[in-house]
């Protein structure tokens, strides 16, 4: 199981050609998934657990067995509501479904999709028509990426574009209405935003700046920033500080205090307090854990 606090998993398929990974992960603890957005498509299946999404400004509830689908470029988050989640990732490019080039399927079916005038039903239930069928194409998809048996890149492609057919066939892919349409454009200000706050995070920062970045009122901003994260802009750009500094702690050998200052924080008394609130513990002890899963890891590789 991948397990990282405020997990926002960075990519780097193993095969170009293939830009499809398959992980196991699970939250625990104070884990959370924090507003973000990529330029991938991602489908959760819930193995165990309760949780909440945030999607597109919608809150959506999932449970054991549950189907999530969050395409690209979609402002999401996602909190447990239980003890223990655990929950598999299928993360891809929208190539690996159809290039660019002009083609039937692209025009007519992917390319409505990728731009936001058709939508994917967000949550599929296990009662929901065609369940089974849709998760045995994951199923199948994950024992292809496992066991990698001859010819497996193209069975794997074609199981993907099964369940997008079955997804198509059984109404689980819809046209936007005009609302729906118009919402789009001010999604894509907030991905902007975060894109920004993600890029200057370790420097002064105001809501001005941001709202000015992305061309829309410093009121309308906060408004839309609320409606699409659940959060405010400035805790907003705390989390990402502090998602940051665990990262750092995680794998540098930076003090504490260094820590603080490279994410923006100037009082270390402030960074401790704020990091204690987000992760239930401290940075020390996120350090001291990071140390001995390093430990442990050497120690199995010298094993094996």
């Amino acid at each position: 199981m991948n397990r990282s606090y405020n997990s926002i998993f960075r990519r780097d398929y193993n095969e170009r050609f293939l830009p499809l990974e398959v992980k196991d992960c699970e939250l625990v603890e104070n884990d959370f998934i924090m507003p973000h957005h990529r330029n991938e498509i991602e489908i959760h299946y819930i193995i165990d657990g309760t949780c909440d999404y945030y999607i597109d400004g919608k809150k959506q509830s999932a449970e054991t067995g549950d189907i999530v689908y969050l395409k690209s470029d979609t402002v999401n988050s996602m909190y447990k509501s239980c003890e223990k989640l655990k929950y598999r990732t299928y993360v891809f490019l929208p190539s690996f479904l159809y290039t660019e080039n002009v083609g039937c399927s692209t025009e007519k079916y992917f390319r409505p999709l990728k731009q936001g005038d058709t939508e994917v039903t967000c949550v599929i239930k296990t009662t929901d028509e065609a369940y089974e069928l849709l998760v045995g194409y994951l199923k199948r998809i994950k024992e292809l990426m496992d066991k990698q048996p001859d010819l497996y890149e193209l069975e794997v492609k074609i199981s993907m574009l099964s369940y997008f057919l079955t997804l198509f066939k059984t109404g689980h892919i819809n046209k936007r209405n005009n609302k729906e349409k118009s919402k789009y454009k001010s999604e894509n200000a907030i991905c902007n935003a975060i894109d920004y706050i993600n890029q200057n995070y370790n420097r002064s920062l105001t809501v001005d700046e941001i709202a000015e970045n992305v061309g829309i009122s410093s009121s309308h901003f906060m408004k839309l920033f609320r409606e699409y994260t659940h959060t405010t802009c400035i805790s907003y750009i705390n989390k990402c500080r502090l998602t940051k500094a665990v990262e750092l702690l995680e794998t540098t050998r930076f003090n504490i205090l260094d820590v603080a200052t490279a994410v923006g924080y100037n009082n270390i008394s402030l960074f401790n307090r704020d990091f204690k609130k987000i992760y239930g513990t401290t940075p020390k002890e996120v350090r001291k854990t990071a140390r001995i899963e390093e430990k442990l890891n050497r120690n199995r590789k010298i094993v094996l």
